[in-house]
């Protein structure tokens, strides 16, 4: 795997304070019944995207003082890495010509996986899904974001509406990348989200009316590697 510069041997992205706090803001996909093939190959897309630099294994050391490793199934379930976000628009100077752009931020992310062991279900014949997660510390998220006390709710949470349109849609692009080589009928993005609770859901067309979470939906019967954006219907 061709190595990145994501890495800056100054900043502190993962031991800097609270980094690792808040929970995570996600992406979850639903790849479909146990698959190492499908699932190795998921796992290394997304550590290939160009917004995405990894992985390490321990979060309490800086990349520069960690140990490289390849993402595969035989390291453990959470790889951790950089994530390349887009840097929130800033209003120019009353006297400025053009309005400043600042160019893209880092943040500290992980990816994890979740599957059925080989052992359950096998009586009742239930086959599980594996899950590929890509989450956002709001901690790390907060030193690119105006992020308020979000997700507290009630709480101003409006106004998180601007940062998380543009998260969301970083992550749908991530999301449709590795859906292009390993088609899948199904993600999510939020807040700590309940993926297997809420593809039930949808799967039973439940979907709630009032959600402060979006999802990705493809055609389960082709599969071709199209997904459509459904995005939250309320941000309070």
């Amino acid at each position: 795997m061709e190595s990145k510069s994501l890495t800056d041997a100054k900043a502190r992205l993962f031991t800097a304070p609270a980094t690792w706090s808040g929970g995570f803001y996600e992406l979850i996909i639903h790849l479909g019944r146990r698959s190492d093939q499908r699932l190795q190959e998921a796992l290394k897309l997304l550590w290939l995207h160009d917004n995405l630099d990894g992985c390490w294994l321990n979060p309490a050391m800086e990349p520069q003082d960690n140990k490289r490793i390849e993402p595969t199934l035989r390291q453990p379930v959470k790889l951790h890495g950089i994530a390349l976000l887009s840097a929130p628009e800033q209003a120019a100077a009353p006297d400025a010509q053009e309005a400043a752009l600042p160019g893209a931020q880092k943040a500290a992310c992980l990816s994890q996986i979740k599957r059925q062991k080989l052992t359950d279900g096998k009586l009742l014949g239930i086959a599980k899904p594996d899950w590929l997660r890509l989450g956002l510390p709001m901690g790390a998220l907060a030193t690119i974001y105006d992020v308020g006390r979000f997700p507290e709710p009630g709480i101003g949470n409006e106004g998180s509406r601007q940062w998380r349109e543009k998260l969301d849609q970083w992550l749908v692009e991530i999301a449709r990348s590795i859906c292009k080589s390993v088609p899948y009928d199904f993600a999510m993005i939020g807040h700590e989200l309940d993926a297997e609770q809420l593809f039930a859901r949808l799967n039973n067309n439940d979907a709630p009316e009032d959600r402060d979470w979006g999802y990705l939906q493809g055609n389960l019967q082709m599969l071709d590697g199209t997904l459509e954006w459904h995005p939250p219907t309320t941000y309070s």
